[in-house]
Formats: structure tokens, C-alpha cells, sequence
């Protein structure tokens, strides 16, 4: 029982009093805990925005590249339609030497047997006189 007596006996106004500057501890303690975890957060989304942004320039960059590459595509293929089109008039210009050739070759069997015939009605008329 000496024991008990020296035990401090406190009030309920006591107890309230601790138990409001526990709260008012644990209350500080969280608020900095909030402050450097929204710091943190903060420099987290800075960083993943840093990252989305390189990541957008670089694919900016890749599309540049592109856009250069099709413009020299397109400029190979335009110097091919104009080989194609070089390549039809010369196909159609030899065409029409061939077709003109070939009237010619016609023409001179014609005229060898047209000769032929003029000859032999030459050499006959010659016998008759």
C-alpha cells in the first residue's frame, strides 16, 4: 500500500492536458511527414514530366528524321516518273521508226516485184519486136 500512495494520482484535467499535447505532437509529426512526402511527389512528377517531355522531343526528332526520308522518296520517285515518261516517248518514237522501217521493207518487196514484173515484161516485149 506505501507504494500505491506514492504513486501521483492525476486528474482527469491532467490526463486531458497530456493526451492534448500527445494529439498536438503526432499532429506536427504528420504535417512534416505530408510536407516531405509532397516534396517528394513534387520532384517525382518534375522528373516524369522531364522524362515525358525527352520522350516527346525524341519522337519529335524521329518524325523530323521521317518527314526528311519521305521527302527523299518522293523526290526519287518523281525523277522515276520522269525516267518512265523519257522512257514511253522513246518507246513510242522507236515504235514508230520500227512501223515506218517496216512500211519501207514493204514497199521495197513491192518494188522488187514490180521490177521483176516490169523486167519480164520488158524482156517480152523485146522478143516480140
Amino acid at each position: 500500500m506505501a507504494e500505491e500512495n506514492k504513486k501521483e494520482k492525476i486528474t482527469l484535467e491532467d490526463l486531458a492536458r497530456e493526451m492534448r499535447g500527445g494529439f498536438a505532437s503526432v499532429d506536427v509529426k504528420i504535417k512534416e511527414s505530408e510536407k516531405r512526402i509532397i516534396e517528394v511527389v513534387d520532384s517525382k512528377i518534375d522528373e516524369l514530366a522531364m522524362i515525358t517531355k525527352h520522350g516527346f522531343d525524341s519522337v519529335g526528332e524521329r518524325f523530323d528524321k521521317m518527314d526528311e526520308r519521305f521527302e527523299r522518296v518522293d523526290e526519287r520517285f518523281d525523277k522515276m516518273d520522269e525516267k518512265l515518261d523519257d522512257l514511253d516517248k522513246s518507246n513510242n518514237q522507236a515504235h514508230e521508226n520500227t512501223s515506218l522501217r517496216l512500211n519501207e521493207v514493204a514497199y521495197s518487196f513491192e518494188l522488187v516485184a514490180l521490177k521483176k514484173r516490169v523486167d519480164v515484161l520488158e524482156e517480152k516485149a523485146t522478143h516480140y519486136n
